[in-house]
């Protein structure tokens, strides 16, 4: 991939690698926020999630290169999937199933950074391993918002 971002630099530009970037961002952010369930949403819970996507935004904007803000995008969906994979459906949230993707996503992180120092080309670096463990937390921190109290394949129709 170091390759095609660095062809698509070269091509189009770094302006234009940053528009997309945030163009993605924001597909997202209305993706998940308009397809994911439970419906219908609280005002609060919109707001904390616009919240968690500025949050991971602006966390991507601070990462020196254009490869960890990226980073900050595939590890936020790896926690969101990871959260939804794990937590099962009508449980109540407990310490477990916070702790499991964390541990699932820690691992995924330091076996990239294990590659990463095997490779000549590559430098792992503990900050990356940071960077995705928090970008994680952002995925989870939607999904749970998303799923309170473990109601993820409930539907309004359901509730009748």
């Amino acid at each position: 991939m170091l390759q095609a971002r660095n062809w698509f630099f070269l091509v189009f530009g770094e302006k234009a690698a940053t528009i997309c970037f945030v163009f993605v961002f924001a597909i997202l952010f209305f993706w998940i926020f308009l397809f994911a369930r439970p419906r219908p949403r609280s005002l609060p819970r919109c707001g904390l999630i616009l919240l968690i996507f500025l949050l991971a935004y602006f966390f991507s904007r601070w990462q020196p290169y254009f490869a960890e803000k990226v980073h900050v995008l595939y590890y936020g969906l790896l926690g969101f999937s990871a959260a939804n994979d794990i937590f099962p459906a009508g449980k109540k949230t407990s310490f477990l199933y916070l702790f499991l993707p964390l541990l699932f996503i820690c691992l995924i992180s330091a076996l990239d950074e294990c590659f990463q120092w095997l490779l000549p080309y590559r430098v792992a670096e503990l900050r990356d391993f940071y960077t995705n463990l928090i970008s994680a937390v952002f995925g989870m921190g939607v999904f749970f918002v998303l799923n309170p109290g473990g109601n993820r394949n409930s539907s309004p129709r359901s509730a009748k």
